[in-house]
């Protein structure tokens, strides 16, 4: 089995900006925090960080389906491994080192601590659930755990990566078995909705657990890498198209706080794959309007940037004497060096700690196609 290197580097502008959409929601959070004025009584605040997760699911979805259906008349006993090492080597290396740092090493130090956080306290069940890949279902079940409990979106990851590929690969009629498993997961999610509250005296961290799996994100954004029909292809590659999905998308944002609160994911990510599929496939996609060469590598170490941002906020909130600028100058300082902070740090990871790994892996396994840098949609 032998492919050539695939990099869709239309996608990387688009992560970054979805990264800062994330940056920018636990930065007035974190504010909050440490008693500074902030915004985050705003919808728009509250869901953006939210809607950047949710472009990365799609994003994912849409990338490992593309990359598998190359491999669909290729055995599974090759097909499997090989994807499991790439995907390996570039996730979990920095997610376990998250997991030290956020458990062994920052709470040594006051620095990296939030605003009135809580005494120490035994984390074995998280460290457990960390350890196990599985950091969405201490996310719901366990208590959250300072500088790394963001981490919960790489766990669904993970657990989509574990069965999604036999979807693609065994499917004998693909774009039916992704659009039923879409309606499956939703009907799922309904019927929890329904039934908790009549069988549990305390539904909501089922709720919440079931609202972190957002498997049908992921499979909205698979279902916009699937061979399509000429006059949908035609459609969805109109630069109007894209350009509509760009503007239907803060409209969206109204609809929180409203009954239709827990169902505004699905139509993002319909918007999404749009915009993706757009930005990977056509170099000419309206998708690009922001791409630049600072974009572009910020997107590639997205990945950093949504691991590190964090621990990053609580360290400049912690050393900067902010609370006597004006609400002005708190916000030009604190984002100017959480972003620059952030970037540096991942920039060193990525190409002293992540490429490393992820080239050492490709050698080792040189019969595999190569790991494609940047590719991560965390």
């Amino acid at each position: 089995m032998s492919h050539p290197r695939v990099h869709l580097s239309g996608l990387d502008s688009l992560r970054w900006y979805s990264a800062l959409a994330v940056i920018i929601t636990h930065v007035e959070m974190h504010k909050g925090y440490h008693g500074l004025p902030n915004s985050w009584a705003s919808v728009w605040v509250q869901n953006l960080g939210p809607a950047g997760v949710y472009f990365f699911f799609a994003l994912s979805g849409f990338l490992i389906t593309w990359l598998l259906q190359r491999d669909r008349n290729e055995r599974l006993s090759t097909v499997l491994p090989d994807f499991y090492r790439r995907r390996a080597c570039r996730i979990l290396p920095l997610y376990y080192l998250l997991v030290v740092l956020g458990f062994v090493v920052l709470p040594q130090y006051s620095i990296f601590s939030y605003g009135g956080e809580a005494a120490a306290r035994s984390q074995m069940p998280e460290l457990i659930a960390f350890v196990a890949g599985q950091p969405h279902f201490a996310s719901a079940f366990l208590d959250r755990v300072p500088n790394i409990s963001h981490l919960w979106s790489i766990g669904v990851e993970l657990a989509f990566y574990c069965f999604w590929p036999l979807v693609i690969l065994r499917s004998k009629r693909l774009e039916h078995s992704v659009i039923a498993f879409i309606v499956g997961i939703v009907l799922v999610k309904v019927a929890i909705m329904l039934v908790a509250p009549r069988v549990l005296s305390n539904p909501q961290p089922l709720f919440h657990f079931a609202a972190t799996l957002k498997f049908e994100c992921m499979a909205i954004g698979a279902w916009f890498a699937l061979p399509m029909r000429s006059w949908c292809k035609t459609m969805l590659d109109a630069p109007l198209t894209t350009w509509l999905s760009f503007a239907a998308v803060p409209p969206l944002f109204l609809l929180y706080g409203t009954p239709l609160d827990n169902a505004v994911h699905l139509p993002m990510a319909v918007l999404f794959g749009v915009i993706i599929r757009s930005a990977a496939l056509s170099p000419a996609s309206p998708a690009r309007f922001l791409d630049n060469v600072v974009s572009r590598y910020l997107g590639r170490i997205s990945y950093g940037i949504y691991c590190y941002h964090v621990l990053c906020i609580s360290l400049i909130l912690n050393l900067l004497p902010v609370a006597s600028l004006s609400l002005t100058w708190i916000n030009i300082v604190l984002y100017t060096t959480v972003i620059a902070i952030t970037a540096g740090i991942s920039a060193l990871s990525f190409e002293f700690f992540e490429l490393p790994i992820t080239q050492k892996a490709r050698r080792m396994f040189a019969s595999s196609p190569p790991v494609q840098q940047g590719a991560s949609c965390t």
